[in-house]
């Protein structure tokens, strides 16, 4: 039996996503899914079973007690080293407009970049280092026909935003 019972509490949503990670026996791959409800399940196998290695919520808690929902995902995740440290993101855009950045190091560490409102992330979020500066950026399209690419600045901790319209 590979797979054996992994229990995520509702089904999943879209096509699992391949995240490989260095560790110290060389490189392991772990396997992302989104359930139904937005949230994100990381998920290695030890000893030869499976088990989650970590889960996100669809939701996060700001400094002030305010929770923000990130919303549905509609689209398989992506990988990408956002920050340049050598440590995968795990990428998801939602229905809300938002598009989450996961450290699968420190799921505790997590970007989040906020669409314009009434936007919606209708595209796989897509990473590479298009601008050769040692990190990636994100590319994605939306519901109002945007492209739009995000990068983020560690020196300032912010996402800088380039939007353009495909015709």
């Amino acid at each position: 039996e590979l797979l054996g019972d992994v229990e995520l509490g509702t089904p999943v949503a879209v096509a699992p996503t391949v995240v490989p990670v260095r560790s110290e026996s060389g490189t392991q791959n772990l396997l992302a899914v989104c359930d139904e409800g937005g949230a994100i399940h990381v998920i290695e196998w030890f000893e030869g079973k499976p088990r989650v290695r970590f889960h996100v919520s669809n939701s996060l808690e700001t400094p002030t007690g305010e929770r923000i929902v990130l919303g549905r995902i509609n689209h398989p995740a992506s990988v990408g080293d956002v920050d340049g440290d050598g440590v995968p993101e795990l990428l998801a855009g939602t229905a809300l407009g938002k598009v989450v950045a996961v450290n699968v190091d420190d799921p505790s560490r997590r970007l989040v970049w906020h669409g314009p409102q009434g936007t919606a992330i209708n595209t796989n979020v897509v990473a590479a280092d298009f601008f050769s500066l040692g990190r990636d950026a994100l590319a994605f399209g939306t519901n109002t026909g945007n492209l739009f690419v995000v990068l983020y600045e560690p020196s300032v901790g912010q996402l800088r935003t380039a939007v353009g319209q495909l015709k």
